[in-house]
């Protein structure tokens, strides 16, 4: 496959400058499935030994998820000591940049699923990023992404505040380049070729000030299942599965 879009510049390599330095950043979580997980677990075909794909796979903790589940899974990332990380750890993952296609083209497509997630926002063009992964995939093949929802509850009452505040990750992670909400999610997969089959919200972080932390069991419990119903206002985290449009 062709890559598609710009050839390397100076551009793309302060990105993947950017990436290298925060690499530890995004390696701290440990190997046991989370809610974002268990979510994108839950959206895979029913079906043994999927062929994943796992684009922006860090350190590779979903690609040893989909090893324990049994599924064949390989990873990319744009940062070469994520990648290292991940080939350490026992899975298989090389370097490519979704901004400007290299290193997708050897790829062992077609697969099965592809999973993006938590890195579109961090691509200049994400319906680009899209029709480039859409070569990648089986004609039947499905696209699981997540994706920060800035037009949250919490995203919300902080932009109405007047606040946008700058952090290493999460919502406002500072190396964010595009923002997303329920709307603009279905505007880029219908730019990439796809349209939104399915979709789910992470719960808010739950309250932890004024002995908040507490009633931590019981704010996930409300805050669960108000995410799946309603994760346009209630999903911190949008986690949809995409098919062909056509």
């Amino acid at each position: 496959m062709k890559a598609e879009g710009n050839t390397p510049s100076a551009n793309d390599a302060a990105v993947r400058e950017l990436y290298e330095r925060k690499a530890d950043v995004y390696q701290q979580l440990g190997d046991a499935a989370g809610i974002r997980e268990q979510l994108v677990l839950g959206l895979l075909p029913r079906r043994a030994a999927l062929r994943v794909l796992d684009v922006g796979c860090g350190s590779g903790r979903f690609l040893r998820i989909l090893k324990q589940q049994g599924h064949q899974g390989v990873g990319v990332d744009v940062s070469e000591n994520a990648v290292a990380k991940a080939r350490q750890s026992g899975v298989e993952a090389c370097t490519a940049d979704l901004n400007n296609g290299a290193g997708l083209e050897s790829l062992p497509a077609p697969f099965d699923v592809i999973t993006v997630l938590d890195a579109l926002e961090h691509t200049f063009d994400p319906a680009a990023v899209l029709r480039r992964l859409a070569g990648l995939l089986h004609s039947q093949g499905s696209l699981i992404v997540s994706v920060p929802n800035i037009a949250c509850l919490a995203g919300r009452l902080t932009l109405l505040s007047g606040r946008f505040p700058l952090r290493d990750a999460g919502l406002f992670d500072s190396s964010h380049l595009r923002w997303f909400t329920l709307a603009n999610l279905h505007h880029y997969a219908a730019g990439g070729g796809f349209r939104v089959a399915a979709v789910t919200g992470t719960p808010l972080p739950a309250l932890r000030g004024c002995g908040l932390w507490r009633l931590d069991g019981a704010q996930t419990a409300i805050l669960r299942p108000l995410a799946r119903a309603w994760p346009g206002l209630w999903g911190y985290q949008l986690v949809a599965r995409l098919v062909r449009a056509a």
